[in-house]
């Protein structure tokens, strides 16, 4: 065989190779293909609330034959987008759950304390998804157990007494705006309503209730007089036709302070 007829084979022989090699790479490729990876499902985070840490009850303060005091704990965090968040709590004396509260606030008052008993306070954080488990703190009254037991005192008491309003400042305004109640007995707040809506609320430094006029569903413009009501663990507070909604065009919102 002369040297050009086996170059010519030697060149046949590679392209042939490379003509093999890349029908291999070609008919493995959809079989890699037609299997891929499992996909991995992300596991959503719960979104029910972590229970309340922190409880810490205040100082016992003694009024006639009973006792009072108040706990306190640290406010339950929200992630963004979740749902609003509450606090629930109910209060058990000799195995009997006697009240039963929803909060706003991360406090809560206890009045007419029986003296020489002890009281089970279970406080629970609540949005949309559900209940947390339950914060616990033991009260031990101080004293002895009066002869009676205590009997005659209604455990609704605990609650404290219905709330009374006085006064709301300004008596319009846009919607958005700080309105502020005076009255007594703003303590265990649990709801404000402006006409049925639900309205935000804090507490100023005076013991003054502000409360933020609340806007329509989808930004619905609200017109006309409407109804507050406070509700607090020892009852609702109503003050009829407390609130006239006025057109955002006509004044700015009013600020906290009236600024």
């Amino acid at each position: 065989m002369d040297t050009r007829t086996m170059r010519l084979r030697n060149r046949l022989g590679a392209a042939l190779a490379g003509v093999v090699a890349v029908t291999l790479i070609s008919a493995a490729a959809p079989a890699h293909s037609a299997a891929p990876a499992p996909a991995i499902s992300a596991v959503s985070p719960t979104a029910v609330p972590d229970a309340p840490t922190g409880l810490v009850q205040a100082e016992w303060k003694r009024r006639g034959k009973t006792y009072r005091t108040n706990v306190s704990w640290a406010v339950v965090e929200q992630p963004a987008g979740q749902q609003p968040l509450t606090y629930a709590a109910e209060v058990e004396r000799d195995g009997e759950i006697i009240l039963e509260l929803e909060l706003q606030n991360a406090a809560i008052i206890l009045r007419k304390l029986i003296k020489g008993q002890t009281y089970t306070l279970r406080v629970y954080a609540v949005n949309g998804d559900g209940r947390s488990g339950a914060a616990e703190i033991v009260l031990q009254v101080p004293g002895r157990i009066p002869p009676d037991g205590g009997d005659g005192y209604d455990p609704g008491e605990l609650a404290g007494p219905r709330p009374k309003i006085t006064a709301v400042t300004p008596k319009q305004g846009v919607a958005g705006s700080f309105v502020r109640i005076t009255g007594q007995n703003f303590e265990n707040l649990r709801y404000v309503r402006f006409g049925g809506r639900l309205a935000g609320f804090f507490m100023d430094s005076t013991g003054t209730l502000v409360v933020t006029a609340p806007r329509g569903a989808n930004s619905e413009q609200i017109s006309g007089t409407v109804n507050i009501e406070v509700a607090t663990s020892g009852g609702v507070a109503k003050a009829k036709d407390a609130f006239t909604y006025i057109a955002r065009s006509s004044r700015s919102v009013m600020k906290y302070g009236g600024r």
